[in-house]
């Protein structure tokens, strides 16, 4: 018999993820959420402190794909 071995998936994506994935790219992102590229690049690199507003917006803009839970490190991607 044939075993397959399925990889678990993640949950959730990061917003790294998702700008990899997105067709759009992060340019219409940062048009909709009303910050600069600069600051988006923070955002997805991780090395600034989000508010739980802006991690908000950007679960709405991601349709939910990118978690502001995530964002804000109260869950695991």
């Amino acid at each position: 018999s044939v075993r397959v071995i399925v990889p678990l998936m993640k949950r959730y994506m990061t917003l790294d993820d998702w700008c990899k994935q997105d067709g759009r790219g992060p340019s219409a992102l940062c048009k909709h959420l009303g910050v600069s590229r600069s600051t988006f690049w923070r955002l997805r690199n991780g090395g600034f402190g989000i508010s739980p507003e802006v991690a908000k917006q950007i679960q709405d803009a991601t349709g939910g794909k990118v978690r502001a839970a995530v964002m804000l490190g109260l869950e695991k991607a």
